[in-house]
């Protein structure tokens, strides 16, 4: 099972409770480490998340991509490349963070991550507008502190994973041209 990480990190915005999760989960079962796999793509890992491996160390299971460029082999574009990784991942990682500064935005990855139809482990507060859009579209929040909930969740995932794969989301968003349409003639009724 593959957990895809895209983009970049800061002490603040860091994978130290997922990586104790995965190396808590692999020490209860030594097997899982033969197929659960930490892929990494984008900037290299913060210091929180690079330190946390000393604690917590993932060996083979993390893989560190770095940035995906043009491949003038086969001509794809580096945002072509991501989108393919994206999309070739079982499960998205997508990080909030802690923080006044990270109240004030979405992170960007989100969009993209609509896009591939993969489920999403969004760790982030509880309450916020991130987890009320995670929530709306199928996707799920942890806590920023919950360890436990986390590693049931990856637990839920790998269990699926095993059965055949972790199934892909609905594409829903509030954002359809009939929605448009609806809403633009309400406000033209209402002239």
């Amino acid at each position: 099972i593959h957990f895809g990480h895209f983009g970049s990190l800061a002490a603040n915005r860091n994978l130290k409770m997922f990586f104790q999760a995965i190396f808590e989960l692999v020490e209860e079962n030594p097997p899982w480490q033969d197929f659960i796999c930490v892929d990494i793509y984008g900037a290299e890992l913060d210091s929180v998340s690079r330190e946390s491996l000393v604690a917590f160390p993932l060996g083979t299971m993390l893989r560190e991509h770095g940035r995906l460029e043009y491949d003038p082999t086969t001509g794809k574009s580096g945002r072509l490349r991501v989108l393919e990784a994206m999309c070739q991942s079982d499960v998205l990682l997508l990080i909030h963070g802690e923080g006044i500064i990270c109240d004030e935005y979405i992170p960007s990855k989100y969009y993209e991550y609509l896009l591939t139809g993969r489920p999403v482990i969004g760790i982030a507060e509880k309450g916020s507008e991130l987890d009320a859009m995670l929530m709306a579209n199928e996707s799920r929040t942890i806590d920023l502190n919950d360890l436990d909930a986390l590693k049931c969740l990856i637990r839920e995932y790998l269990a699926q994973w095993q059965q055949g794969g972790v199934p892909y989301r609905k594409a829903r968003s509030p954002f359809t041209v009939q929605n448009a349409v609806d809403k633009i003639i309400t406000i033209a009724d209402g002239l």
